[in-house]
């Protein structure tokens, strides 16, 4: 291994742990307000670091080729993030109500949302991808000749105007 490559991975090794630190001192935050919901928030929040990390050295090393696990892999982290905070937010919501009614219907419906969003995310980057690849094989000349414009066409189409 030279010199560089061991750069490049402790560049990246950095940034993941500093994430990871960043991610313990949310959840110790989080639990002095719901004991419960700290280590969840912490392994919630340090897969999405990690993940974010994988996908930046993924996307380093293969330069623009987007496989189908860099998009699906690429939105994850997100979407974990904004559960973990509706998850949060029910859980508190839930804490001070005197019947648990809102705080999980919260927790459900904010899951189910982040669900959502992750499958529209896939869904609308393989569609990109499929759009990018038909116009890379787009053919610069029709074959049908029906369709090619003739001088007898523009000038009956031009009258018209």
């Amino acid at each position: 291994m030279s010199l560089a490559t061991f750069r490049f991975i402790g560049r990246h090794a950095g940034n993941m742990l500093s994430g990871i630190c960043l991610a313990a001192i949310l959840a110790h935050l989080v639990g002095k307000l719901i004991a419960g919901a700290q280590l969840a928030t912490l392994i919630s929040l340090s897969l999405s670091w990690i993940l974010i990390g994988v996908s930046v050295i993924v996307r380093e090393r293969h330069g623009k080729q987007d496989s189908l696990v860099m998009l699906s892999i690429e939105p994850l982290p997100l979407v974990m993030v904004f559960i973990t905070v509706v998850l949060v937010v029910a859980c508190l919501v839930a804490r001070y109500e005197p019947v648990a009614i809102v705080g999980p219907a919260i927790g459900i419906l904010g899951t189910i949302l982040g669900v959502l969003f992750y499958i529209a995310a896939i869904a609308g980057a393989v569609q990109k991808r499929k759009l990018e690849a038909d116009l890379a094989n787009k053919p610069t000349e029709s074959s049908n000749q029906t369709l090619q414009p003739t001088p007898s066409r523009l000038v009956s189409s031009r009258s018209h105007d």
